[in-house]
């Protein structure tokens, strides 16, 4: 998963409105000539498991604002007990795939074999991303975060560079057409709804991942036909997300580190009263700012082994992307304090997996500029100083994110587009929540839970980012809350809010 907070920290890592928007959309294109948004069944760009139903198509959305030609799969519950609600998913990012290849297909299969959800799933790609037509690949851009890990460059460099990079794929895509206006929320939420008048489900619900929670909030932002519940995992409301606030969450994420390491009781990694996690990170960084190490990992995608130049803010970036992955979050302060002894051994895992996610060829990171530009208000250079002068000491890797700001070069608008006045056409819904999660945070979930009255927050601990792929709990209570969404659910495993 990849976010804008997480890519600020390096650009390698890195109510009737709603009503009024749609009927526009469809008017106009009535009335002037243009297409109007419609679907077509069509035969899957992959191989259907046997004995599996699998339905696909293409929703082409109406021109008032593009026209996009968005891939649809829709996997067939054929269960003794099936239901009539499907699920639609909605990918995060913004800019991320819903995972429709083939060997992704058979991981949705898995995903929901042992779910048991008994309901149809929808899966589609967004406007720009994965198969979706036009689509908008920036390949000098993935070109230029494997050339710049290999190198040893202070971080103004690699934003100077990265930054002059995503200039180019500007040009070339505005001279094939691309329009940052026609990437937003707002948008996106206008082919959600579009999309299932098409499919014609009587009664469906949504499940939102980190930007998919956003997403999900605009769609039912006014009360939609069939919409019954939601479910949103690590979210990301209308409120947050800002430049101002990424000092804050970079501060936040560590302090919680370095806390819950010192609570763990009798944990022979993180126990050493006389000195704490925290001191030897920064023993750690002046080390690598001073002398980098070059550590050699695996590249996931089968390519030759990759020669990655830890420094001090590649190792900030590393820590900070671990706390993601539950996978890694536990065996952040062995790779901190063995690298510190000269060890890198548990650092080099924590070092490939931040490569691999920042080399990810999948995210489209012009969708992800183009729709967090329209959604967030611009702010002043003085109000991101005021911010990241709170932090005194992370302010060495916090001082560019305002510079070298994509957003002023995209120019869709004053940003800030987003309806964020209540949520009182939401249905009943179950918002997940990881405690350890360094983007989403858990006081971002209880905000959110106090603004839906039909509402529950369930905090998972020691879970970071994307809770439902993290936790067997939190998957297996999903039927549960499907079947019935008013009901309130208090599994052990979690902290019911």
């Amino acid at each position: 998963m990849y976010d804008k907070i997480a890519a600020a920290l390096s650009l390698v890592v890195l109510g009737l409105t709603w009503s009024l928007l749609d009927r526009d959309t469809q008017t106009k294109s009535a009335a002037d000539g243009k297409p109007a948004a419609d679907f077509r069944w069509t035969e899957c760009p992959f191989d259907v498991p046997p004995s599996r139903n699998i339905h696909c198509g293409i929703y082409r959305t109406g021109s008032g604002a593009g026209r996009f030609e968005l891939p649809v799969a829709v996997i067939r519950d054929t269960s003794e007990d099936h239901r009539d609600d499907a699920l639609l998913y909605l990918a995060g990012g913004p800019g991320d795939v819903s995972q429709m290849s083939e060997p992704q297909i058979e991981s949705w299969l898995y995903w929901l074999d042992s779910a048991g959800l008994s309901r149809d799933l929808i899966l589609f790609d967004q406007r720009g991303t994965g198969r979706s037509r036009p689509n908008l690949d920036c390949e000098a851009y993935d070109n230029f975060s494997l050339r710049v890990l290999r190198r040893n460059v202070d971080m103004e460099t690699e934003y100077r560079e990265g930054l002059a990079v995503l200039r180019q794929c500007l040009s070339s895509l505005k001279s094939r057409g691309f329009d940052p206006a026609h990437f937003s929320t707002q948008l996106g939420a206008a082919d959600v709804r579009g999309l299932m008048r098409q499919l014609d489900y009587s009664s469906w619900n949504l499940l939102g991942v980190s930007y998919g929670t956003r997403l999900a909030l605009q769609v039912a932002d006014v009360p939609i036909t069939g919409l019954r519940s939601a479910i949103l995992d690590s979210p990301y409301p209308r409120d947050k997300g800002g430049l101002t606030e990424w000092p804050w969450l970079l501060d936040h994420a560590l302090s919680r580190l370095w806390r819950a390491c010192a609570e763990t009781p009798r944990n022979p990694v993180c126990e050493d009263p006389k000195t704490p996690l925290q001191a030897i990170f920064w023993t750690l960084m002046a080390q690598l700012k001073q002398a980098p190490a070059t550590l050699t990992v695996r590249h996931w995608q089968g390519e030759p082994p990759i020669d990655i130049v830890v420094n001090d803010h590649r190792l900030l970036s590393v820590i900070y992307s671990s706390l993601y992955d539950v996978g890694l979050y536990g065996k952040i302060a062995g790779a901190i304090i063995g690298a510190e002894q000269g060890d890198t051994r548990a650092l080099r895992e924590l070092v490939e997996a931040f490569a691999n996610y920042a080399l990810d060829t999948g995210f489209s990171h012009m969708v992800y500029f183009a729709t967090e530009c329209a959604d967030n208000r611009r702010v002043s250079e003085a109000e991101y100083e005021a911010a990241r002068a709170a932090y005194p000491r992370l302010m060495p890797y916090t001082g560019f994110d305002w510079k070298y700001d994509f957003c002023k070069d995209l120019g869709s608008g004053n940003g800030g587009e987003l309806v964020v006045e209540g949520h009182e056409a939401m249905p009943p819904t179950l918002i997940l929540a990881g405690q350890m999660d360094p983007v989403t945070p858990p006081s971002w979930a209880r905000g959110l839970q106090a603004q839906i009255a039909s509402s529950q927050v369930l905090v998972f601990p020691g879970v970071g980012h994307a809770v439902i792929s993290s936790s067997d709990c939190a998957h297996g209570l999903l039927r549960s809350f499907l079947d019935r969404p008013q009901r309130r659910i208090a599994p052990d495993c979690v902290q019911g809010g």
